[in-house]
């Protein structure tokens, strides 16, 4: 087909049709395309190339990277772009505009400079003309689509959000169901629903699997993939095997292979969560090496270390248990600097950003003092004096103007800067009554716990039993002696189980029991593990509790300072 295309182009304009109409006509046979054929409408472009007057070049430029953009060509440089969109958003209508800032972002995006390609998304929206009735609303929605995996990229929420929304108003206008509907499966994204409730998850879920099964009843079933953690966070078994059962029953699960399409390796860990649960540990090992086989990224092999962790814990193979909380830790620890690196990389796009704006004023400022200089040459010819008067009028009239805006920007900096002072201060004292207020309260518990004997590191029967026996500990015994701590000593339980501080089952055991004055051979024999792996515990523990590198003064600390 596009040979056929390359063929009959190059005839025409080998036979001389090369006159505007002829140009016109096969530029707009390749826009007829390029939803349909983008691969037939690039061949049509690269054939007939850059010729004609200037408003010809302009779309035979905008359409061409369009195609390319379709074609998933990579881009070298935003230079014809930004031309392109400069004559458009001075002559072009607001389809137009709209087209050829949100082709300049797509240059940008692919060329990595994110602040930038988010800046012609923005002025795209706001070229569109809504209350035109042939406003381009299916460009729209691509173009906020576009700006949605930025803010997905650096994890803004509020920002996803609000795109999700526009991307559905767009797609309902458009008469556009698929895009209705994957703006509800946007919504589904793990990203985008993880830091809400268990509640509103499942809600936002099953809103989007109700949407599609009304437009796309053979998909429906894979919105529901996004549910199945809730129910496992629940440890409601039944429920989630009913939801994992219906989403094998789509295209995303081969049941022969046991194997789930490219992209969705995380549903072998959620797999393995199930059968973990339902006392099923070595399927449940089967689904979490698969997990780690099969990771791309690293959050995958993250999702696979930590699903082994909880196995062997269930297992209690300490050594196994040691082994791979190690390994969630570099995993973590690795996907932390690697976070760190994209932050990094997107604040360096931002500075790429800043210096191209001061180039582009630059150029803009050339631009503009030689057509000045040519439009007075000309003036000259005609009316010396007239040019000289018209020149000496405007600059007065551009001078009191920018005078005017600078004392307005001066008296809004001042007005500020005054309503910034009082915020702070009024923040700084609230700040500071709220911590005496605190500190007092701890005083007063103190106080009445040692007049009425609630901190007495005396404990019932059970718990001495525990503190002082050789054996490894059962999970009643620590059941018991968690509750004695929290009945006994609630501050420092609390400061402990506190999940901002992180600390794992072992790490609060040991915590404990130091707190109990229990001594490390007994901690030793009642967790079970070495005494490599105590130093290591108390490490981690000091560093988490009282931020030091080492476990030198963690006894101390956790009896004297919690």
């Amino acid at each position: 087909m596009n040979l056929l295309v390359s063929v009959a182009c190059t005839l025409f304009l080998a036979s001389g049709c090369s006159q505007d109409k002829g140009i016109d006509e096969f530029l707009q046979r390749a826009d007829s395309v390029m939803v349909s054929r983008p691969d037939s409408a690039l061949g049509i472009l690269r054939v007939v190339g850059e010729r004609g007057s200037k408003a010809q070049r302009m779309r035979h430029a905008l359409l061409l990277t369009d195609a390319m953009n379709k074609c998933d060509v990579p881009f070298a440089s935003d230079s014809v772009m930004r031309r392109v969109a400069d004559y458009y958003n001075r002559k072009g209508t607001a389809n137009e505009q709209v087209r050829a800032n949100y082709l300049l972002g797509r240059v940008y995006h692919e060329m990595g400079d994110g602040p930038q390609a988010l800046e012609c998304y923005l002025k795209a929206e706001a070229c569109a003309d809504t209350t035109r009735a042939d406003c381009d609303y299916y460009l729209l929605e691509c173009v906020h689509q576009q700006a949605y995996l930025l803010f997905r990229n650096q994890r803004l929420l509020q920002q996803m959000e609000e795109e999700i929304d526009k991307i559905e108003q767009c797609a309902w206008k458009a008469g556009d169901t698929v895009n209705v509907v994957y703006s509800y499966f946007l919504r589904t994204d793990r990203g985008y629903i993880a830091d809400r409730s268990t509640e509103q998850q499942l809600e936002t879920v099953m809103k989007s699997y109700y949407l599609a099964r009304k437009y796309f009843p053979e998909e429906a079933d894979s919105f529901l993939g996004a549910a199945i953690p809730v129910y496992l966070e629940r440890e409601e078994w039944d429920k989630a095997k009913e939801l994992m059962d219906r989403y094998e029953a789509t295209s995303m699960w081969d049941s022969e292979s046991q194997t789930v399409r490219k992209g969705g390796e995380i549903y072998y860990y959620n797999k393995g969560l199930y059968y973990l649960g339902t006392g099923r540990p070595d399927s449940a090992d089967y689904f979490f090496r698969k997990e780690w086989s099969t990771a791309k990224d690293g959050n995958n092999r993250l999702a696979a270390a930590k699903g082994l962790l909880r196995l062997y814990k269930h297992l209690n193979k300490t050594d196994s248990v040691a082994r791979y909380a190690q390994l969630a830790y570099h995993l973590n620890d690795s996907l932390f600097q690697q976070n760190n690196a994209d932050y990094l990389q997107q604040m360096e796009a931002t500075y790429n950003y800043s210096q191209r704006v001061q180039q582009n004023l630059q150029e803009q400022k050339h631009r503009q003092r030689a057509e000045n200089l040519l439009a007075g040459t000309l003036l000259i010819v005609a009316a010396v004096m007239a040019a000289i008067v018209f020149v000496a009028r405007r600059q007065v009239r551009q001078r009191h103007r920018r005078q005017q805006q600078y004392r307005n920007l001066l008296q809004q900096h001042e007005q500020k800067e005054k309503e910034l002072w009082m915020a702070r201060n009024k923040k700084e004292n609230f700040i500071r009554d709220k911590e005496e207020e605190v500190s007092k309260l701890k005083k007063q518990i103190e106080v009445f716990g040692r007049q009425k004997g609630l901190q007495s590191a005396q404990g019932p029967e059970e718990v001495e039993i525990i503190t002082t026996q050789d054996a490894v500990a059962s999970e009643k015994d620590w059941d018991e002696l968690f509750r004695w701590t929290e009945q006994n000593d609630y501050l420092f339980y609390k400061s402990v189980m506190n999940p901002v501080k992180g600390l794992n089952f072992k790490e609060k055991a040991v915590a404990i029991l130091i707190r109990m004055g229990v001594e490390n051979n007994r901690i030793i024999s009642l967790l079970g593990i070495k005494d490599t792996y105590l130093s290591y515990l108390k490490k981690q523990l000091n560093e988490k509790l009282a931020g030091k590198t080492s476990a030198r003064g963690l006894e101390e600390f956790i009896r004297k300072n919690m």
